[in-house]
């Protein structure tokens, strides 16, 4: 089966640095391994001319099935790309997935030019759909075989959204392909920055965990709050991979909280100080910053420290409770002093203007 994923991206967007698109790469090498689907790759920042060039790939690669991600700041080119398929090849099975369906399915699924939408985690989803496509390529649509497939949201005859059983996430993150980084050209992405502050330069991004244990009002909660992760030697064996194939040493880690198991997370820097990489580690996304300590903190530097986000959001202990953060700010206060005595980059994360808040908490 031929299947082609779409990152979209938004044209309006002031925001410069950007990163691959990994949940498309991931969603790729799923379908290979488990469907041997012929999968190709498009992404929108690398084009000069979106609506010609996805044009273009549906019309050259004829995909049985066309997927795309977004954001809700990419919402207006998902769309677009999802007219295009539409109009160029009618019978074609279209699918959303990401933050922006995941969050808000009624708003995606208003437009007709879209089958369905994934929610949350996509990969086994994604593969659920393309099976049914390519079992049943004329009548799937009127079978109502679509409310048979977990995870979804699709509309029924009356146009009216109906929601499948939840998909149980993924327990064993090892099972999952790494990403499918043969089908970008990931030197395009070193062109601009990362997520990190550290400007252009050769790197890559990991991913070694989904979900968080915490329960923040504001969190996204696409991957659960149940936490799971890969194994060290995954990890590892991931970036000395990446090390050989693309010779980088900088790596941005894009794990909402990636030092949850503390005694994994000290694994993943002991193997990578033996791994001989002597690598450059970036936290972009933020660490639970309240569960680091002295010894993790000096291990990082004495690894490889690159840049440490620190997601303290308010340093008010009534707001913090309020939006069930509930950080440990005298901890996280002591982490950020070793952080800057040690000379490792330290940015922090706030959100100002919560309900409530007073000028004195604000400041």
């Amino acid at each position: 089966m031929r299947i082609l994923l779409i990152k979209s991206r938004s044209l309006k967007s002031k925001v410069y640095s950007s990163t691959p698109p990994m949940g498309v790469l991931y969603l790729a090498s799923y379908l290979r391994e488990k469907m041997g689907a012929e999968v190709r790759v498009v992404d929108v920042l690398t084009m000069k001319d979106p609506s010609r060039e996805i044009a273009d790939a549906i019309r050259g690669f004829a995909p049985g099935l066309v997927g795309i991600s977004g954001l809700t700041c990419e919402a207006l080119m998902l769309h677009h790309a999802a007219w295009i398929a539409r109009s160029i090849s009618p019978k074609v099975a279209v699918f959303a997935g990401g933050p922006y369906p995941s969050s808000d399915p009624a708003a995606a699924l208003a437009d007709w030019n879209l089958d369905a939408v994934a929610i949350g985690e996509g990969e086994e989803t994604l593969v659920a759909l393309a099976r049914l496509v390519e079992s049943d390529e004329s009548g799937w649509r009127g079978s109502g075989r679509l409310a048979d497939i977990a995870g979804i949201a699709s509309r029924d005859a009356d146009g009216n959204v109906r929601f499948s059983e939840p998909r149980p996430a993924i327990e064993d993150l090892d099972t999952i392909p790494t990403p499918a980084w043969d089908l970008i050209n990931v030197r395009n992405f070193w062109k601009r920055p990362g997520m990190t502050t550290a400007g252009v330069r050769p790197y890559m991004p990991v991913f070694t965990s989904r979900g968080c244990p915490f329960h923040c009002t504001y969190c996204h909660n696409i991957f659960g709050h149940r936490f799971r992760a890969r194994t060290a030697q995954s990890v590892v064996a991931e970036m000395k991979a990446l090390n050989r194939e693309y010779g980088v040493r900088d790596f941005e880690f894009l794990d909402d909280s990636i030092n949850i198991d503390r005694e994994r997370f000290k694994a993943i820097l002991l193997g990578l100080e033996e791994s001989g990489i002597k690598p450059i580690l970036h936290f972009p996304n933020g660490v639970r910053t309240d569960l680091l300590d002295e010894e993790l903190i000096r291990l990082i530097h004495r690894v490889g420290a690159g840049e440490i986000s620190v997601a303290v959001e308010t340093a008010s202990p009534r707001l913090q409770k309020l939006t069930r953060k509930n950080l440990n700010l005298e901890q996280v206060s002591s982490n950020i002093d070793l952080m800057a005595k040690l000379r490792i980059f330290t940015r922090g994360f706030f959100m100002l203007g919560y309900p409530t808040e007073t000028e004195e908490e604000l400041q």
